[in-house]
Protein backbone atom coordinates (compact mmCIF):
# COMPACT_ATOMS: atom_id res chain seq x y z
CA UNK A 1 0.00 0.00 0.00
CA UNK A 2 1.31 3.22 -0.75
CA UNK A 3 0.47 6.43 1.49
CA UNK A 4 -0.23 10.01 -0.42
CA UNK A 5 2.01 12.62 1.30
CA UNK A 6 0.14 15.25 -0.65
CA UNK A 7 -1.75 16.88 2.29
CA UNK A 8 1.13 15.80 4.62
CA UNK A 9 1.40 19.55 6.81
CA UNK A 10 3.22 18.13 9.93
CA UNK A 11 5.86 20.40 11.37
CA UNK A 12 8.52 18.07 12.64
CA UNK A 13 12.02 18.86 13.42
CA UNK A 14 14.61 16.97 12.31
CA UNK A 15 16.45 17.43 15.16
CA UNK A 16 18.00 14.22 15.09
CA UNK A 17 19.55 14.06 11.70
CA UNK A 18 22.84 14.71 12.66
CA UNK A 19 22.74 11.70 15.66
CA UNK A 20 22.71 7.98 14.18
CA UNK A 21 22.17 6.39 17.73
CA UNK A 22 20.36 8.90 19.95
CA UNK A 23 19.88 8.67 23.15
CA UNK A 24 16.84 6.18 24.03
CA UNK A 25 14.67 5.77 26.71
CA UNK A 26 13.06 2.46 27.22
CA UNK A 27 9.49 1.64 28.61
CA UNK A 28 8.98 -2.24 29.74
CA UNK A 29 5.09 -2.83 30.42
CA UNK A 30 4.69 -5.13 32.59
CA UNK A 31 1.98 -7.61 34.05
CA UNK A 32 2.76 -10.87 35.83
CA UNK A 33 6.01 -10.88 33.32
CA UNK A 34 7.56 -13.68 35.49
CA UNK A 35 10.92 -14.45 34.23
CA UNK A 36 10.57 -13.01 30.75
CA UNK A 37 10.10 -9.69 32.49
CA UNK A 38 14.21 -9.97 33.35
CA UNK A 39 14.67 -11.79 30.09
CA UNK A 40 13.21 -8.37 28.14
CA UNK A 41 15.73 -6.32 29.87
CA UNK A 42 18.58 -8.42 30.15
CA UNK A 43 18.51 -8.44 26.10
CA UNK A 44 17.61 -4.59 25.95
CA UNK A 45 20.61 -3.97 28.14
CA UNK A 46 23.03 -6.37 26.23
CA UNK A 47 22.57 -5.02 23.19
CA UNK A 48 25.23 -3.58 21.15
CA UNK A 49 23.52 -0.12 21.18
CA UNK A 50 26.15 2.57 21.78
CA UNK A 51 24.98 4.82 23.95
CA UNK A 52 23.57 4.34 27.33
CA UNK A 53 19.81 3.26 27.75
CA UNK A 54 17.47 4.79 30.30
CA UNK A 55 15.26 1.52 31.34
CA UNK A 56 11.61 2.18 32.88
CA UNK A 57 9.60 -0.50 33.96
CA UNK A 58 6.02 0.23 34.52
CA UNK A 59 4.32 -2.41 36.21
CA UNK A 60 0.50 -2.78 35.76
CA UNK A 61 -0.67 -4.11 38.91
CA UNK A 62 1.22 -7.68 38.72
CA UNK A 63 0.29 -10.37 41.53
CA UNK A 64 3.46 -12.37 40.98
CA UNK A 65 7.23 -12.36 41.69
CA UNK A 66 8.32 -10.58 38.37
CA UNK A 67 9.17 -7.21 40.11
CA UNK A 68 11.16 -9.71 42.82
CA UNK A 69 13.01 -10.85 39.99
CA UNK A 70 13.55 -7.73 38.03
CA UNK A 71 15.26 -6.19 40.85
CA UNK A 72 17.55 -8.66 41.85
CA UNK A 73 19.24 -8.83 38.77
CA UNK A 74 19.19 -5.15 38.01
CA UNK A 75 18.86 -2.74 41.09
CA UNK A 76 19.67 0.36 38.49
CA UNK A 77 16.37 0.02 36.31
CA UNK A 78 13.46 2.31 37.14
CA UNK A 79 10.39 0.74 38.25
CA UNK A 80 7.16 2.68 38.50
CA UNK A 81 4.01 1.18 39.79
CA UNK A 82 0.81 1.71 38.87
CA UNK A 83 -2.60 1.87 41.40
CA UNK A 84 -3.96 -0.94 40.13
CA UNK A 85 -4.01 -2.56 36.76
CA UNK A 86 -4.98 0.09 34.08
CA UNK A 87 -4.02 -1.47 30.95
CA UNK A 88 -1.37 -1.46 28.82
CA UNK A 89 -2.15 2.11 27.03
CA UNK A 90 -2.22 3.80 30.41
CA UNK A 91 1.07 2.39 31.24
CA UNK A 92 2.80 3.47 28.04
CA UNK A 93 1.58 6.80 28.59
CA UNK A 94 3.41 6.63 31.88
CA UNK A 95 6.53 5.82 29.84
CA UNK A 96 5.71 9.00 27.57
CA UNK A 97 5.66 11.17 30.27
CA UNK A 98 8.55 10.11 32.45
CA UNK A 99 10.79 9.50 30.10
CA UNK A 100 14.03 11.62 29.85
CA UNK A 101 14.80 11.23 26.08
CA UNK A 102 12.82 12.09 22.90
CA UNK A 103 12.96 9.08 21.55
CA UNK A 104 11.08 6.05 22.84
CA UNK A 105 11.43 2.28 22.66
CA UNK A 106 7.71 0.77 23.92
CA UNK A 107 8.09 -3.25 24.54
CA UNK A 108 5.73 -5.84 26.32
CA UNK A 109 7.20 -7.80 28.87
CA UNK A 110 7.83 -11.09 27.32
CA UNK A 111 10.04 -10.51 23.95
CA UNK A 112 14.05 -10.80 23.79
CA UNK A 113 16.04 -8.21 21.49
CA UNK A 114 18.28 -9.32 18.94
CA UNK A 115 21.54 -7.65 19.60
CA UNK A 116 21.16 -4.88 16.25
CA UNK A 117 17.23 -4.51 16.17
CA UNK A 118 17.49 -0.86 18.61
CA UNK A 119 20.40 0.49 16.23
CA UNK A 120 18.34 -0.21 13.24
CA UNK A 121 14.97 0.30 14.55
CA UNK A 122 16.75 3.95 15.39
CA UNK A 123 18.95 4.36 12.40
CA UNK A 124 15.24 4.68 10.69
CA UNK A 125 13.76 6.95 12.57
CA UNK A 126 16.55 9.28 12.34
CA UNK A 127 17.18 9.38 8.65
CA UNK A 128 13.25 10.14 7.66
CA UNK A 129 12.05 13.14 9.64
CA UNK A 130 8.47 12.54 8.63
CA UNK A 131 8.96 8.87 10.50
CA UNK A 132 7.61 9.00 13.59
CA UNK A 133 7.78 5.26 14.46
CA UNK A 134 9.60 1.91 13.67
CA UNK A 135 8.69 -1.03 14.42
CA UNK A 136 10.57 -4.71 14.06
CA UNK A 137 10.16 -7.68 12.11
CA UNK A 138 8.56 -10.06 15.47
CA UNK A 139 9.94 -13.65 15.85
CA UNK A 140 8.55 -16.93 17.48
CA UNK A 141 10.67 -17.51 20.53
CA UNK A 142 11.02 -21.23 20.36
CA UNK A 143 10.90 -21.25 16.71
CA UNK A 144 12.70 -18.71 15.31
CA UNK A 145 12.21 -18.67 11.62
CA UNK A 146 8.57 -18.07 12.12
CA UNK A 147 7.20 -14.99 11.45
CA UNK A 148 4.85 -13.59 14.75
CA UNK A 149 4.14 -10.25 13.17
CA UNK A 150 5.94 -8.22 10.28
CA UNK A 151 3.78 -4.87 10.07
CA UNK A 152 0.09 -4.19 9.42
CA UNK A 153 -2.56 -3.09 7.36
CA UNK A 154 -5.99 -2.03 8.59
CA UNK A 155 -8.61 -4.10 6.47
CA UNK A 156 -12.10 -1.27 6.19
CA UNK A 157 -14.10 -3.68 8.34
CA UNK A 158 -11.72 -2.80 11.02
CA UNK A 159 -9.45 -6.30 11.36
CA UNK A 160 -5.66 -6.53 10.72
CA UNK A 161 -4.08 -7.96 7.72
CA UNK A 162 -1.27 -9.04 8.37
CA UNK A 163 1.76 -11.22 7.59
CA UNK A 164 1.54 -13.97 10.59
CA UNK A 165 2.51 -17.25 11.79
CA UNK A 166 4.45 -18.36 8.72
CA UNK A 167 8.11 -19.61 7.82
CA UNK A 168 10.61 -16.55 6.95
CA UNK A 169 11.15 -17.04 3.19
CA UNK A 170 15.15 -17.42 2.73
CA UNK A 171 14.41 -14.56 0.03
CA UNK A 172 12.21 -11.79 1.71
CA UNK A 173 12.27 -8.49 1.44
CA UNK A 174 14.35 -7.15 4.55
CA UNK A 175 14.35 -3.23 3.39
CA UNK A 176 12.53 -0.84 5.48
CA UNK A 177 8.96 -0.41 4.22
CA UNK A 178 6.15 2.08 5.38
CA UNK A 179 2.98 0.13 7.45
CA UNK A 180 -0.30 1.61 8.40
CA UNK A 181 -0.43 0.22 11.53
CA UNK A 182 2.39 -0.94 13.65
CA UNK A 183 1.80 -4.47 16.04
CA UNK A 184 3.07 -6.92 18.49
CA UNK A 185 2.95 -3.68 21.04
CA UNK A 186 6.67 -3.06 20.16
CA UNK A 187 7.59 0.53 18.66
CA UNK A 188 10.48 3.15 18.43
CA UNK A 189 8.57 6.44 18.89
CA UNK A 190 9.04 9.95 18.82
CA UNK A 191 7.97 11.34 21.53
CA UNK A 192 7.11 15.05 19.79
CA UNK A 193 4.85 12.92 17.38
CA UNK A 194 3.32 11.14 20.18
CA UNK A 195 2.15 13.91 22.06
CA UNK A 196 0.65 15.70 19.26
CA UNK A 197 -1.53 12.98 18.85
CA UNK A 198 -2.66 13.20 22.47
CA UNK A 199 -0.42 9.79 23.35
CA UNK A 200 -1.78 6.53 23.72
CA UNK A 201 -5.98 5.86 24.10
CA UNK A 202 -6.37 4.74 27.04
CA UNK A 203 -9.91 3.36 26.25
CA UNK A 204 -8.46 0.57 24.52
CA UNK A 205 -7.04 -1.65 27.35
CA UNK A 206 -6.81 -5.23 25.18
CA UNK A 207 -6.99 -5.67 21.65
CA UNK A 208 -6.19 -2.07 19.17
CA UNK A 209 -4.07 -0.13 21.54
CA UNK A 210 -1.26 -0.11 19.76
CA UNK A 211 -2.66 -1.09 16.24
CA UNK A 212 -5.05 2.30 16.99
CA UNK A 213 -2.38 4.36 17.76
CA UNK A 214 0.20 3.82 15.12
CA UNK A 215 -3.26 4.15 12.90
CA UNK A 216 -3.98 7.86 14.09
CA UNK A 217 0.12 8.25 13.66
CA UNK A 218 -0.52 7.50 10.11
CA UNK A 219 -3.69 9.07 10.00
CA UNK A 220 -1.79 12.74 11.19
CA UNK A 221 0.21 12.28 8.27
CA UNK A 222 3.59 10.66 9.64
CA UNK A 223 5.10 7.67 8.87
CA UNK A 224 5.50 4.21 10.42
CA UNK A 225 8.11 1.95 9.17
CA UNK A 226 8.52 -1.84 9.41
CA UNK A 227 12.38 -2.55 9.51
CA UNK A 228 12.32 -6.23 8.56
CA UNK A 229 15.89 -6.51 9.62
CA UNK A 230 15.20 -5.37 13.17
CA UNK A 231 14.34 -8.36 15.17
CA UNK A 232 12.59 -9.58 18.11
CA UNK A 233 11.41 -13.07 19.78
CA UNK A 234 7.83 -13.23 21.23
CA UNK A 235 6.87 -15.64 22.96
CA UNK A 236 3.00 -16.50 22.13
CA UNK A 237 0.71 -17.65 24.80
CA UNK A 238 -1.16 -20.54 24.36
CA UNK A 239 -4.68 -19.11 24.72
CA UNK A 240 -6.82 -16.18 25.51
CA UNK A 241 -9.14 -15.17 28.23
CA UNK A 242 -12.34 -15.83 26.58
CA UNK A 243 -14.21 -13.06 28.53
CA UNK A 244 -11.83 -10.66 27.07
CA UNK A 245 -13.40 -10.89 23.31
CA UNK A 246 -15.63 -7.68 25.07
CA UNK A 247 -12.39 -5.72 24.73
CA UNK A 248 -12.18 -6.65 20.98
CA UNK A 249 -15.66 -5.92 20.20
CA UNK A 250 -15.56 -2.67 21.64
CA UNK A 251 -12.23 -1.69 20.46
CA UNK A 252 -12.71 -2.77 16.62
CA UNK A 253 -16.25 0.05 17.07
CA UNK A 254 -14.26 2.29 19.21
CA UNK A 255 -11.40 2.40 16.23
CA UNK A 256 -14.23 2.59 13.90
CA UNK A 257 -16.24 5.70 15.26
CA UNK A 258 -13.03 7.44 16.07
CA UNK A 259 -11.13 7.26 12.93
CA UNK A 260 -13.53 7.06 9.96
CA UNK A 261 -14.91 9.88 8.30
CA UNK A 262 -18.97 9.97 8.18
CA UNK A 263 -18.60 9.58 4.39
CA UNK A 264 -16.69 6.60 4.88
CA UNK A 265 -19.11 5.36 7.72
CA UNK A 266 -21.83 5.83 5.36
CA UNK A 267 -20.64 3.86 1.96
CA UNK A 268 -19.33 1.06 4.11
CA UNK A 269 -22.21 0.48 6.31
CA UNK A 270 -23.31 -2.24 4.17
CA UNK A 271 -20.14 -4.26 4.29
CA UNK A 272 -19.96 -3.09 7.78
CA UNK A 273 -23.04 -4.91 8.85
CA UNK A 274 -22.55 -8.08 6.86
CA UNK A 275 -19.39 -8.23 8.87
CA UNK A 276 -21.08 -7.52 12.23
CA UNK A 277 -23.62 -10.30 11.72
CA UNK A 278 -20.59 -12.66 10.79
CA UNK A 279 -19.12 -11.90 13.86
CA UNK A 280 -22.41 -12.22 15.92
CA UNK A 281 -22.95 -15.71 14.41
CA UNK A 282 -19.12 -16.63 15.36
CA UNK A 283 -19.60 -15.27 18.75
CA UNK A 284 -23.21 -17.76 19.18
CA UNK A 285 -21.33 -20.65 17.43
CA UNK A 286 -18.53 -20.18 20.44
CA UNK A 287 -20.95 -19.71 22.89
CA UNK A 288 -19.50 -15.91 23.72
CA UNK A 289 -22.80 -13.75 22.12
CA UNK A 290 -22.49 -12.42 26.36
CA UNK A 291 -19.23 -11.28 25.00
CA UNK A 292 -20.84 -9.24 21.82
CA UNK A 293 -23.46 -7.39 24.06
CA UNK A 294 -21.18 -6.66 27.12
CA UNK A 295 -18.75 -5.24 24.31
CA UNK A 296 -21.20 -2.66 23.18
CA UNK A 297 -22.52 -1.70 26.58
CA UNK A 298 -18.82 -0.38 26.63
CA UNK A 299 -18.88 1.71 23.11
CA UNK A 300 -22.22 3.26 24.60
CA UNK A 301 -21.04 3.52 28.25
CA UNK A 302 -18.27 5.85 26.66
CA UNK A 303 -20.12 7.71 23.43
CA UNK A 304 -19.34 11.10 24.48
CA UNK A 305 -15.66 10.55 25.55
CA UNK A 306 -15.80 8.49 22.39
CA UNK A 307 -17.59 11.49 20.09
CA UNK A 308 -14.97 14.10 21.43
CA UNK A 309 -12.37 11.96 20.53
CA UNK A 310 -13.51 11.88 17.54
CA UNK A 311 -13.57 15.70 16.84
CA UNK A 312 -9.83 15.92 18.02
CA UNK A 313 -8.98 12.97 15.47
CA UNK A 314 -10.85 14.30 12.17
CA UNK A 315 -9.27 17.74 13.07
CA UNK A 316 -5.75 15.95 12.86
CA UNK A 317 -6.22 13.86 10.32
CA UNK A 318 -3.98 14.39 7.16
CA UNK A 319 -5.07 11.46 5.16
CA UNK A 320 -7.90 10.04 3.31
CA UNK A 321 -9.67 6.85 4.33
CA UNK A 322 -9.11 5.48 0.45
CA UNK A 323 -5.62 5.92 1.17
CA UNK A 324 -4.79 4.33 4.23
CA UNK A 325 -7.93 1.59 4.86
CA UNK A 326 -7.53 -1.63 2.51
CA UNK A 327 -8.81 -5.26 1.86
CA UNK A 328 -7.65 -8.36 2.15
CA UNK A 329 -7.30 -11.72 3.90
CA UNK A 330 -8.36 -11.31 7.31
CA UNK A 331 -6.08 -12.59 9.99
CA UNK A 332 -7.78 -14.40 12.71
CA UNK A 333 -5.78 -17.06 14.69
CA UNK A 334 -6.04 -20.83 13.86
CA UNK A 335 -7.09 -21.46 17.14
CA UNK A 336 -10.32 -19.93 16.61
CA UNK A 337 -11.43 -21.20 13.35
CA UNK A 338 -12.06 -24.82 14.61
CA UNK A 339 -12.59 -26.73 11.50
CA UNK A 340 -12.21 -26.30 7.55
CA UNK A 341 -16.61 -24.99 7.05
CA UNK A 342 -15.78 -21.33 9.03
CA UNK A 343 -12.60 -21.00 6.82
CA UNK A 344 -14.89 -21.71 3.91
CA UNK A 345 -17.39 -19.03 5.08
CA UNK A 346 -14.42 -16.36 5.78
CA UNK A 347 -13.25 -17.24 2.44
CA UNK A 348 -16.32 -15.97 0.74
CA UNK A 349 -17.27 -13.19 3.05
CA UNK A 350 -13.82 -11.81 1.73
CA UNK A 351 -14.70 -12.41 -1.70
CA UNK A 352 -17.45 -10.18 -1.35
CA UNK A 353 -15.80 -7.72 0.92
CA UNK A 354 -12.67 -7.38 -1.78
CA UNK A 355 -15.28 -6.68 -4.80
CA UNK A 356 -17.18 -4.18 -2.33
CA UNK A 357 -14.21 -2.16 -1.67
CA UNK A 358 -12.75 -2.03 -5.17
CA UNK A 359 -16.45 -0.13 -6.24
CA UNK A 360 -16.64 1.77 -3.25
CA UNK A 361 -13.01 3.01 -2.41
CA UNK A 362 -13.10 5.60 -5.36
CA UNK A 363 -16.06 7.35 -3.29
CA UNK A 364 -14.07 7.85 0.25
CA UNK A 365 -12.14 10.64 1.17
CA UNK A 366 -11.11 12.43 4.58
Amino acid sequence: MSLERADTRIDMKDEFADHKHPLISVGVINYNGGETLANTVRSILSSNYPEELEVLVVDDGSKDNSLELLMAEFPQVVVHRQPKNMGPNAARNVVLNKSSHDIILVTDNDVEFAPNCLSLLAEEIVSNPMCAVTTPMILDFYKRDQVYSNGAELHFVCFGVLQRHHTLPPNADFRPRPTVCGSGGIMLVKKQAALAIGGFDENFTFGYDDGEFTYRITLAGYDVIQVPSSRIYHIEKDSRDPKKLRFQVSGRWNLILKTYALRSLVFLTPALLLFEISQVVFLLLKRSFGEWTSGWKLVLGNWNGLMTKRRKTMLQKKRADKDTLCAGEIFIFPSRTNGKMLLKIKKVIEIFLNCYWTLVRPLLRK
